[in-house]
């Protein structure tokens, strides 16, 4: 193995994998007790129209050397996934909300118009749903 692969692999063999390993260079090194939250970026993230931006500005962001970009990225991918679970989830509650007010009011034509308007973007939001 060359010198780069016996520096580097073992400390960047966790933050691939997401498990905790010992350090093979090190004897004395333990295998920790606490378990290590896995990364797994999902391919339908690159559905989504800003997980490029979220690439580019977290590689960007990042000065460390590659392992310490890898878990700057798996940290800020949470991050971001967390964030837009949340605005999925708004999102489709404010629709829901609104087909209800619609429900409501007297039937017109611009009303139906509007109701159906409201059913398609929950059916988009639930088959992005499925993606996900």
């Amino acid at each position: 193995m060359g010198k780069i692969a016996t520096t580097f692999l073992p400390s960047l063999i966790p933050h691939i994998i997401g498990i905790k390993c010992p350090d093979p260079t090190n004897e004395d090194a333990q295998i920790s007790e606490r378990p290590v939250s896995q990364f797994r970026f999902e391919a339908a993230w690159l559905f989504e129209e800003s997980c490029e931006a979220t690439v580019r500005r977290l590689w960007s962001d990042s000065s460390e050397a590659l392992p310490g970009k890898l878990l700057t990225l798996s940290r800020g991918f949470s991050h971001w996934y967390k964030d837009l679970c949340r605005s999925k989830k708004a999102s489709v509650t404010a629709l829901q909300k609104r087909l209800e007010q619609l429900y409501d009011l007297p039937v017109s034509d611009a009303i139906l118009e509007e109701i159906m308007g409201v059913k398609v973007d929950l059916n988009i939001e639930a088959d992005k749903e499925e993606v996900f």
